[in-house]
């Protein structure tokens, strides 16, 4: 389909976690094994977390929760640009810790989390201000995924490849997410041939008790 990579979060937790440790979040996927060799393969970034906000970062990121935005103005009783801003770098130096270049992808969003566009864009705003001042190690700034893309392809590190699919996965210990998206196609269309035997036959049976 001509795309230069895929950017997902849906991913086992233990799968997660060993990808933290080996900063193996990011990785080469070719679905196919060899035998398509390079065709079939696409450069694949995990999220650290989900794909919302960074759970720590939430109360002052979502108008939802009916929070506080970053308030930079110091005289103003609710201030609290200066702690969001060291949460926000405590995230990032866990996240950085799981990363093998210097360039860190945070999504801030989630579901039904822009409902307020204007109210989170200048939280954003706020929060990058604030974060660019404190920290000269590190700078906040607006992104995309290309942009991204470029940075680490620029970074010219060596990726492990991922053969197997993602699926089906647990997101918690008891929490799993079997048969869904594509994952075992053959076997969905028996499932789905067979109840509409199923259905049939009922309805044949049930015809035959009224008769």
């Amino acid at each position: 389909m001509g795309f230069d990579m895929w950017m997902f979060a849906r991913l086992d937790y233990q799968d997660r976690e060993k990808r933290r440790a080996e900063k193996s979040l990011e990785f080469i996927w070719r679905p196919f094994y060899d035998h398509l060799g390079k065709s079939s393969q696409i450069f694949t970034s995990a999220f650290y977390d989900e794909y919302w906000v960074p759970g720590n970062l939430l109360p002052a990121m979502s108008p939802r929760n009916h929070a506080n935005p970053v308030i930079i103005e110091e005289d103003y009783p609710l201030f609290n640009a200066n702690q969001t801003a060291e949460t926000f770098m405590a995230y990032l130096t866990k996240q950085a810790a799981a990363t093998k270049t210097d360039n860190l992808f945070v999504p801030i969003g989630g579901d039904f989390q822009f409902n307020d566009g204007p109210w989170r864009y200048r939280s954003i705003d706020n929060l990058m201000k604030v974060f660019n001042a404190m920290y000269s190690n590190m700078t906040m700034m607006y992104s995309t995924p290309s942009k991204y893309l470029d940075a680490i392809i620029a970074a010219n590190e060596t990726w492990p490849t991922k053969y197997d699919d993602m699926l089906p996965y647990a997101q918690y210990k008891d929490d799993y997410w079997t048969g869904f998206y594509t994952s075992r196609p053959n076997f969905k269309s028996y499932i789905r041939r067979g109840q509409h035997h199923n259905l049939a036959a009922n309805r044949a049976f049930s015809l035959m008790i009224l008769n």
